[in-house]
C-alpha cells in the first residue's frame, strides 16, 4: 500500500488498535513465560532448592519441556541434583518422560555419573527398563561411560520385582 505524504494510515482506527493490543498482549505474555522458564532452569542448574520450590508453588508446570523435549527432571538429572529430582517428583513430575532422543531422566543421570540422582529417580518409580530408539537402557549408558556402580545399581533393579519388599514381608 503506497501512501502519499498527505495520506497516512489512521492508526487510531479500531482494527489497528485491536491488532496492536493483541500483539502486545501475546508478546508480553510470551516474554513472561520465557523469563519464568529461564528462572526455573537457572534455579535447577544452581541447585537452588528453595527457589525451585517457590516457583513450583507459584504455578510452574513441573512437566514442562524445552525445545528438545527435555523436562525439568531431565535437567535436574543431568546436573545431578537428587533433592530437586525429589521435589519435582513429589509434585507430580513424570519420572519416565522421554525427550526427543528417547531418553528418560534416568538415562541422563546414568550418562553423567550421578548415582544418588539415579537412585532417587528409581525410588520415585523410574522404569529402569525403558529403552531409547536404539534399544539402550540407562544401565547401558552407565556401562559405556565407565560408571560401574550406577550400572550395577540399575541392573539390580532390572531383575527385582517392584513389589519385592511386599512379597518378602508377607512370607516372613
Amino acid at each position: 500500500m503506497n501512501f502519499h505524504s498527505s495520506q497516512k494510515p489512521h492508526l487510531d482506527r479500531p482494527i489497528y488498535k485491536a491488532f496492536f493490543k493483541t500483539f502486545l498482549c501475546f508478546g508480553l505474555s510470551g516474554m513472561l513465560l520465557k523469563s519464568y522458564g529461564i528462572e526455573i532452569h537457572e534455579a535447577i542448574r544452581k541447585n537452588d532448592i528453595k527457589r525451585v520450590k517457590r516457583l513450583i508453588n507459584q504455578g510452574v508446570y513441573v512437566n514442562t519441556s524445552n525445545e528438545k523435549g527435555s523436562s525439568l527432571l531431565h535437567l535436574a538429572a543431568r546436573f545431578g541434583h537428587p533433592n530437586i529430582v525429589l521435589a519435582l517428583a513429589e509434585q507430580g513430575a513424570d519420572v519416565n518422560a522421554t525427550n526427543y532422543s528417547g531418553e528418560t531422566p534416568l538415562h541422563l543421570a546414568a550418562w553423567y555419573g550421578h548415582l544418588n540422582t539415579a537412585l532417587t529417580l528409581i525410588e520415585q518409580g523410574a522404569d529402569v527398563k525403558i529403552t531409547n530408539p536404539f534399544n539402550e537402557t540407562p544401565s547401558h549408558y552407565a556401562s559405556w561411560k565407565g560408571y560401574d556402580d550406577i550400572a550395577v545399581a540399575i541392573r539390580k533393579r532390572e531383575k527385582t520385582p517392584k513389589n519385592c519388599k511386599k512379597l518378602f514381608s508377607e512370607t516372613l
